[in-house]
């Protein structure tokens, strides 16, 4: 059950400016000055998570993750006295079946030295919560235990990423992917197509990643280590489309394209692999110099 204290907090009264100030000035300006996507999270800790909570209770579709840290005891606290923010939460889910989002609690163990009632707390959410939770809507409230009131920030962050963005959705082996039946590609594109629905923006993949087999740079070796060269260079002007600046997917479609016999457009490609190498002063501008020379000869022959 959930301990329901017979106080309730003052919530500051001004919730409604501040959630107007950052719709209308502060999304609006981040959004004209950098790169961003329609996916937001909003934060709290301790008594800050009230105003987390307050929006998710009032407006659930102004973020689409909301992290309460440090706030098992707060959830037991509510508007008026007698009631707590568990029976707001639940009360929004109940007359608003839309929510789209990812909502996390979490408080660090040593808190219940001083705040018992977190346990109790705890266990209600999660249970009072559990038959909204779909596809589109997820909830979690949890104990780390070992840790204090401030030492719950970083783990509460890290359990926070991990239940909105779960290894296992979005770590993808590729190698897995490509031994699948079908086009290589296509395979790919249908992995980031879902992961993209269900999180509302768009998500693309590793291309090119230091030491590591798992990007599609090196993908595109193995497929062409296959002989499945249609594959290779199909994956290959991917990304060239994704990053046209990067010298080094310039130079693997020129490759690529070199295996198919396609020699006018490997050189096409290598000559824009040393333009663009000369520009970021990139040391395999030599190699692509030589790859570009030897095809070039290969054709007055």
């Amino acid at each position: 059950m959930t301990i329901t204290k017979k106080r309730s907090y003052g919530y500051g009264n001004h919730q409604e400016e501040f959630k107007m100030f950052l719709e209308k000035e502060v999304f609006p300006k981040l959004a004209s000055t950098y790169r961003t996507v329609n996916f937001k999270t909003l934060i709290g800790f301790s008594p800050s998570s009230v105003f987390t909570l307050d929006i998710f209770c009032k407006q659930p579709k102004l973020f689409q993750a909301y992290i309460a840290i440090a706030s098992g005891n707060i959830i037991g606290d509510g508007y008026v006295k007698n009631k707590n923010l568990i029976d707001a939460i639940e009360s929004s889910l109940a007359h608003n079946s839309s929510h789209n989002a990812y909502l996390y609690v979490v408080s660090g163990g040593k808190d219940l030295n001083d705040h018992p009632d977190i346990k109790d707390n705890i266990t209600s959410f999660n249970q009072r919560l559990s038959p909204f939770i779909t596809n589109k809507f997820k909830a979690k409230a949890e104990i780390i235990d070992g840790e204090g009131h401030t030492d719950v920030l970083l783990p509460g962050l890290i359990n926070a990423m991990d239940f909105i963005f779960p290894k296992e959705r979005w770590v993808v082996d590729y190698i897995d992917i490509i031994n699948t039946s079908g086009n290589a590609k296509e395979n790919i594109d249908l992995f980031y197509n879902n992961l993209s629905q269900e999180y509302g923006f768009t998500i693309y993949p590793n291309m090119n990643r230091l030491y590591s087999m798992n990007c599609i740079k090196n993908i595109g070796n193995r497929l062409l280590s296959q002989k499945r060269i249609t594959e290779t260079i199909e994956l290959y002007r991917y990304w060239t489309q994704l990053y046209p600046l990067s010298s080094t997917s310039h130079a693997y479609l020129g490759l690529a394209l070199k295996v198919a016999g396609n020699k006018k457009e490997s050189i096409k490609s290598y000559e824009k692999a040393i333009k663009i190498a000369k520009q970021e002063s990139n040391p395999e501008l030599l190699t692509y110099k030589k790859s570009l020379e030897e095809l070039e000869q290969n054709i007055k022959k």
